[in-house]
């Protein structure tokens, strides 16, 4: 074989190589995107869930506006969650994907305030610390004429 030969041979390696690569690190990126996105969903599902539950009167089954205690977060990822029992209006749990913390901050100056935290377990930056987490709240009742949603997304790594 020519040395011709052998440079585009070797150059076609190196370039079949890095297309590789960027195509992995697209894949992982657009993997991590997919997934930030869904849990944003299920913080969202989840929050509201609470909003129902707390807000359903006792005899229907809900909180009768005063308690978290028995509600169930819906199941995530296709999981149940393992819920803690709710102390001092705070609850949280996990399953084989994600974290969650929930809490409900009694009405104060009239209005009332459910709070959601979740991370996910796949996508870290080091044992035990999330590459990034989804705060949900919603704030009602008082002087709101609605409820105000709000959902954050803090990420680690971007």
């Amino acid at each position: 074989m020519g040395q011709q030969q052998l440079l585009l041979v070797v150059l076609g390696i190196i370039i079949v190589g890095v297309a590789v690569i960027v195509g992995i690190n697209l894949f992982n990126a657009n993997a991590r995107e997919n997934a930030k996105s869904n849990m944003i969903n299920i913080a969202i599902a989840t929050v509201t869930a609470m909003y129902e539950y707390y807000l359903k009167p006792k005899a229907f089954g809900g909180g009768g506006r005063n308690t978290m205690v028995g509600w169930l977060p819906p199941n995530l990822g296709g999981t149940p969650l393992a819920l803690s029992e709710w102390n001092n209006n705070f609850a949280e749990g996990e399953n084989e994907e994600y974290r969650i913390w929930c809490h409900l901050e009694p009405p104060n100056a009239g209005s009332t305030l459910i709070f959601i935290r979740i991370e996910p377990k796949e996508f870290t930056y080091g044992p035990g610390y999330p590459s990034f987490q989804i705060y949900s709240t919603i704030q009602f009742g008082g002087t709101l004429p609605h409820p105000r949603f709000l959902t954050q997304v803090f990420d680690f790594i971007d």
